[in-house]
């Protein structure tokens, strides 16, 4: 349940769509766009950034505004399912989004863009996870724009604009790494475009072997990203494949609470607390008795379990507050990350 995150179709069909409407499939675009949208709302970041690289390209063209207004109509058709869905979602339930859960950033922006264009973008997905390709890549892609000032750019200023667009989001609303992985396609297409044309200012064979070269630091690195052995939280794990150290480990867990602790309350987190709960996860046979850390602080027959993964606030608060009455039954442990359980001392 790790694994599989709305943001792995997300950047599929936001690929697809981006592509069929490069190629001018429309009929592949609308498919795809409208897939994309009912997938996650947010991507309307990829939706939006086409049609303002169609405005801005058209009007550079001097095209009339008629025109520009009927392609960019046709354009905006996925929004309609997706405005369809939200309505049958407030007749359901009476909301749309639930306000306090919108913009719940607060802080200056700039500074707010910057942490995340440096921390997720950048820098989740790289020195922390073993991975500089990011940084080169960066680099290259500066280099890169430097010497296009004056040269016409073609879908590369489409690929910064969602980049831009999707960082702006999450600005303004939550952030999670996972967030950003719609971006990275576009991000990679742009540094294989530097690296090629960084490469094109080489004469002769040197130009090749320079290709190489690159091509080799990018497999290199980005191989390095596949392991790791870091004791952290779950969310800093979601960038790289340590995530899969996290999932055996909780699958032990459950195991071990369901053969030993069959008929006791567990007092867990987000996302053992659900993997204990459904058991189509795969993580438990039949449903577990599953409290809430921030539902109340003891019952009676109550075993503890506390994941690296869910290191959030109201859980270590409570560990903080109770671990003098705590004794630990037994410890997990695989590759940094840990998970123990208690039981409350008698």
């Amino acid at each position: 349940m790790g694994i599989v995150y709305l943001s792995i179709p997300l950047m599929s069909t936001a690929i697809l769509t981006v592509y069929a409407y490069i190629q001018r499939k429309y009929w592949l675009y609308l498919v795809s766009a409208i897939s994309m949208l009912l997938i996650k709302e947010t991507s309307l970041i990829v939706l939006g950034s086409i049609l303002l690289y169609e405005i801005f390209v058209s009007l550079s063209k001097k095209e009339k505004i008629i025109a520009i207004l009927k392609r960019t109509s046709v354009l905006a058709i996925p929004v309609i399912p997706l405005a369809a869905w939200f309505l049958a979602h407030y007749l359901t339930t009476g909301y749309v989004f639930k306000t306090a859960r919108v913009f719940i950033n607060k802080g200056n922006f700039f500074s707010i863009f910057f942490k995340n264009f440096m921390k997720h973008f950048i820098y989740d997905s790289s020195i922390e996870n073993f991975n500089r390709t990011n940084w080169i890549i960066l680099i290259f892609i500066i280099v890169f724009l430097a010497n296009s000032i004056k040269r016409k750019l073609e879908y590369e200023k489409l690929f910064l604009l969602i980049i831009i667009l999707n960082v702006t989001l999450f600005s303004l609303t939550d952030d999670l790494p996972r967030y950003f992985l719609i971006t990275f396609p576009f991000f990679l297409l742009i540094g294989a475009r530097a690296s090629v044309s960084l490469t094109e200012q080489v004469k002769g064979k040197g130009r090749i072997f320079l290709l190489l070269a690159i091509i080799s630091l990018y497999v290199g690195l980005s191989v390095m990203n596949y392991h790791g052995t870091r004791q952290t939280d779950g969310w800093r794990l979601e960038s790289n494949m340590e995530y899969l150290d996290m999932v055996r480990l909780h699958v032990k867990v459950c195991e071990f609470i369901q053969k030993k602790h069959e008929s006791a309350w567990v007092m867990t987190n987000d996302p053992l607390n659900i993997a204990l709960q459904k058991p189509w996860y795969g993580y438990v046979d039949k449903p577990m008795k599953v409290i809430d850390f921030r539902t109340l602080e003891r019952v009676e027959d109550t075993i503890i379990v506390w994941s690296a993964q869910s290191n959030f606030g109201p859980v270590v608060n409570f560990m903080h507050k109770n671990i003098q009455s705590l004794k630990q039954i037994r410890e997990f442990f695989y590759k940094g990350k840990r998970v123990r359980i208690f039981k409350f001392a008698q």
